[in-house]
């Protein structure tokens, strides 16, 4: 049985998708647990969520862990993942096409949140 190495090249190219999955993995996490605290649905308050997400976003953009965009959008999947749970759990989300619209206005809030802290780095990284 033979090992394979893996490249610091391969590794580089991959480490992008495993971050992006590990804030949707944050971002869903943190849904459940706000909405579990708050004991109604994530849509019917999303402030707190869109808060944690923001931060979420705003941090890992700021440690360069990945595109600001794929950032943003990763770390606002909270809400459409926790809709879908929801849905398919408990059935009657007859407004699930306007709930989407809504997530996606918050995916925008996350990608500005990201680019954001992007140009803060670097407007940090080039001050003497």
């Amino acid at each position: 049985m033979t090992i394979q190495r893996t490249s610091a090249s391969q590794f580089s190219r991959k480490r992008p998708f495993v971050v992006v999955a590990i804030v949707v993995a944050l971002s869903t996490a943190t849904a459940f647990g706000i909405e579990v605290f708050q004991n109604r649905h994530i849509g019917d308050e999303p402030v707190a969520m869109l808060v944690c997400g923001c931060c979420l976003a705003a941090l890992t953009a700021y440690l360069r862990m990945g595109r600001p965009i794929h950032l943003g959008l990763a770390a606002m999947a909270g809400f459409p993942t926790l809709a879908l749970i929801d849905m398919s759990l408990h059935g009657g989300h007859n407004l699930l096409p306007l709930e989407f619209a809504a997530y996606a206005v918050y995916g925008v809030f996350g990608v500005i949140a990201a680019t954001a802290a992007s140009a803060l780095r670097r407007l940090i990284a080039r001050s003497p």
